[in-house]
């Protein structure tokens, strides 16, 4: 093998390239001098390119114009204040005025500066000697400087992300600190809480203090190295700007960690263990809380590498720990790249992450914050993105994996603007009230507590945190705008799941805030009202998994632009069939509001008339129905119609031994299953007795008019019979005619299916057939065409070879052969050609 050369390359270059070089130096300056000559003409000048300004199409157009022209005027007037303050300054230096407490300021702020650079430098010079550290961790070494952690601390601090606090939490963890010593107390922090609204953090604190003492936190994002600043708690809430980027809640940690301490009575200092998934905030927690510069952080996940030990002061010291992603606590890809555990670059699937954000973010900030038009699905908004951002391959093709990890970036850098409400919670245990209790007692929460509201109170509101949506001219058209998106996206994504329903849900909370909607927006919204019932009622009842979100969602939206569009009685039932027991109240309520309690009694006279007291009672259980239409009195309405009936079928003439054979099975089938549903319901047992017998008398007459009727004997009374009827009946359930419809339906279109899958295998089978059977004389064919061209090529080199063997013999010129010499025939007798003429042999003058 040839050894490199150890000399510097040589700066030699070849013609080409060095005449190569030459020629576009050439071009360039010609260029050049083209343009400095027409810009020697008078009245010409170098041409600018325009700015192109805000599409038309742009649906933000006019937000984004009022949006520039206040950012102008801001910054105009930030330098009118600058230059004012500039003048103050030099006037006061002018006169003397300067106070020397100033100048030592500046001059302290200039030595930071200086050492700073130093430091910089220092570093720079010492930076290839850690270069060669090792920066390959593995997710195990992680977990053991987890269980060190652990180990060391007496508090754990557990840091959740305030704007998805169920999504961060790690309840394995806690498991396994309660498993290795059940006396170390763990506290959650919740931390970013200016990402949120007030409302949403005053809320997530009620949830999570019901189980540990929880407090609210938001770490400093200043740039300085040292002199991190702090927001007191004891200053009034007024004045805590919410944009700042001061650290809030740190002297109430501090104080709760040392109240910890004190109640202990430890002697040394309490060391507390910071834990939490990957980019939830707890380098910065420290940092915050020494008010400097102490360990690194970033955006990216696995800047921590190890545990690091911080000593805030001499009562408390502070352990970090890597970010740590328990595998029972991870239940996909997708949560884990939301939660900015995984770095964008590594994902091999980007783009099923971002159809989860575009399920929970409105869809009028997207637009908004990309400046794409509005879209149907997950594809479509990623293509408009990399359209916009340029995230194009070779021939124009759109890089649709580029645009999701471009969302998926802003979504980690919070740029993308969530937040989650608390669910509701079950009945708390009594072990859990008691732990709860020893915490607070330790800790000292209610005067943490009391000390939490000041900086709580000054956070942004739920108006001031949907700017989009709740600060435009017209708010409701934007959210009905925002609405009909979510809709599109669910119809696009043939998908009635709880995402799309939680969404509208949300959306449409926002509007008794909002002032009186244009009669634009009310239309848009009829319209749109009509769209939302006709997809929740032709899925199943409920809305499918929906847990009743949908109808929910809908009621209230009709009941806030009040819009109630055309219901049945049967969409009505399909609509609230499944709604959950907590809001089914509040539906009542609203269905009275709407005016459709109405249709409700409607619909139970109509199942009475036509012999369906099942479904009658069922419907008014399901709304609460009152009055007449309580299941005692549906049932005594069903019998004595059912009397008049019996008398109608018994006595009159004009029906045939067939009909009334056929009216009489039908009502006994009716009168059999009422009488076996009866012990269903709630009811006195006098009053069930006697409904009862009222039945069997009813029975009694159809069964005295005929003997013989199809599954009902004549004595029906005998205990025997009632016996058999009531095993036979009791545990039948009621089945409604549209679920048998459905099952019909169902059972039919599964049929089709197979019928048209055998005969799609039928048609396949054939046209492979077909196929082989082309196959087959394609290769006949061109064996025989090969079969022909062999056998020609064998003639033809069979001539070749003849005409060779045929060569070989000499053949005589034209001059000497006979009759072509002299006139007589005779070949030449002198002359050049005569030796020629004697020494030919005798047999070629026969070649004439």
């Amino acid at each position: 093998m040839v050894k490199r050369s150890k000399k510097s390359k040589s700066k030699r270059v070849t013609l080409r390239q060095k005449h190569k070089v030459l020629r576009k130096v050439k071009e360039h300056h010609r260029k050049k001098r083209k343009e400095a000559k027409k810009e020697g003409k008078a009245g010409q000048r170098k041409k600018v390119e325009k700015d192109p300004g805000i599409p038309n199409e742009w649906p933000f157009k006019e937000q984004e114009l009022k949006a520039l022209e206040a950012r102008r005027a801001q910054a105009l007037q930030e330098l009118e204040l600058k230059k004012e303050a500039r003048k103050e300054r030099a006037r006061k230096r002018k006169l003397g005025l300067l106070e020397d407490e100033e100048i030592a300021n500046l001059a302290s702020a200039a030595s930071a500066q200086g050492s700073e650079f130093a430091a910089k430098d220092a570093a720079k010079d010492k930076a290839p000697l850690t270069v060669a550290k090792s920066n390959d961790h593995s997710e195990r070494s992680f977990y053991k400087e987890l269980v060190k952690v652990i180990e060391a601390s007496d508090v754990i601090l557990e840091v959740l992300d305030a704007r998805d606090p169920l999504g961060t939490r790690c309840i394995d963890m806690e498991k396994m600190v309660r498993k290795a010593d059940p006396s170390k107390r763990i506290v959650l922090l919740l931390n970013k809480i200016d990402l949120v609204p007030k409302e949403a953090v005053e809320k997530w604190l009620t949830y999570l203090r019901e189980e540990m003492p929880t407090v609210a936190f938001k770490c400093n994002t200043q740039e300085q190295r040292t002199k991190l600043g702090w927001k007191s708690s004891k200053l009034d809430k007024t004045n805590i700007i919410p944009q700042s980027s001061d650290c809030l809640g740190a002297e109430n940690l501090i104080r709760l960690l040392k109240n910890y301490s004190r109640s202990h009575e430890l002697k040394l200092a309490i060391t507390v263990g910071i834990v939490g998934l990957p980019n939830v905030g707890k380098s910065s927690l420290i940092n915050s809380l020494k008010r400097s510069r102490v360990v690194n952080v970033g955006s990216t996940p696995g800047v921590t590498r190890s545990m690091q030990e911080v000593q805030l002061d001499k009562k408390v010291k502070l352990l970090d720990c890597p970010g740590v992603v328990m595998l029972k606590s991870s239940n996909s890809g997708v949560s884990v790249a939301l939660r900015n555990c995984k770095r964008v670059e590594k994902m091999e699937d980007p783009v099923t992450p971002v159809k989860e954000i575009l399920g929970i973010c409105p869809h009028e900030k997207l637009l908004s914050m990309y400046k794409v038009p509005s879209f149907s699905s997950v594809d479509d908004f990623l293509q408009k993105v990399s359209t916009v951002r340029g995230k194009l391959k070779k021939g124009g093709v759109v890089d649709v994996e580029a645009a999701a990890r471009i969302v998926l970036h802003d979504w980690n850098e919070g740029k993308i603007p969530y937040f989650t409400l608390p669910p509701k919670r079950d009945a708390v245990e009594d072990s859990d009230v008691v732990i709860i209790s020893e915490d607070g007692k330790e800790f000292n929460i209610d005067e943490i507590y009391k000390a939490e509201s000041s900086y709580i109170g000054g956070l942004k509101s739920i108006e001031e945190f949907l700017p989009a949506l709740l600060g435009a001219p017209d708010p409701h058209a934007l959210l009905v705008r925002a609405v009909g998106g979510v809709l599109d996206m669910a119809s696009a994504e043939r998908d009635a799941s709880k995402w799309w329903c939680a969404n509208c849900v949300a959306l449409v909370e926002c509007a008794p805030r909002l002032p009186a909607p244009s009669p634009d927006a009310l239309a848009h919204a009829k319209r749109l009202a009509g769209r939302w019932k006709e997809m929740v009622v032709a899925g199943p009842a409920g809305g499918g998994d929906t847990g009743g979100m949908a109808g929910w969602g809908l009621l209230t939206f009709i009941a806030s632009y009040d819009i109630a569009p055309e219901f049945d009685a049967d969409e009505i039932i399909r609509l609230f069939g499944d709604i959950a027991s907590e809001v089914k109240d509040n539906c009542v309520e609203l269905c009275k509001r709407l005016g459709l309690i109405g249709k409700m009694t409607d619909s139970v006279d109509h199942f009475i008339e036509n012999g369906q007291p099942i479904d009658a009672i069922r419907l008014a259980r399901t709304f609460g129905l009152t009055g007449k239409y309580t299941p005692l009195a549906i049932m005594n309405d069903y019998i004595e119609n059912a009397k008049k009936d019996a008398e109608d079928i018994l006595s009159k003439e004009s029906y045939t031994p067939e009909s009334r054979k056929q009216a009489m099975a039908k009502k006994v089938d009716a009168l059999i299953f009422l009488w076996s549903a009866i012990d269903g319901y709630d009811m006195d047992s006098v009053q069930r007795s006697s409904i009862k017998a009222e039945i069997t008398q009813l029975l009694h007459k159809y069964a005295n008019k005929q003997q013989s009727l199809a599954g009902v004997p004549a004595s029906i009374s005998s205990s025997h019979q009632q016996q058999k009827f009531q095993e036979e009946y009791r545990q039948r359930p009621p089945v409604e005619q549209e679920t048998q419809q459905r099952k019909a339906h169902e059972l039919q279109q599964e049929t089709e299916e197979k019928q048209h899958h055998q005969q799609r295998k039928a048609q396949e089978t054939q046209h492979q057939h077909i196929q082989d059977q082309q196959e087959t004389q394609k290769r006949e064919m061109w064996q025989n065409r090969k079969r022909r061209r062999q056998n020609k090529n064998r003639k033809r080199k069979q001539r070749r070879q003849n005409l060779q063997q045929q060569s070989k013999r000499p053949r005589l010129p034209p001059y000497v052969r006979p009759g072509v010499g002299n006139q007589h025939g005779q070949p030449f007798s002198g002359g050049r050609f005569a030796a020629c003429a004697t020494t030919i042999p005798p047999y070629y003058w026969s070649m004439g």
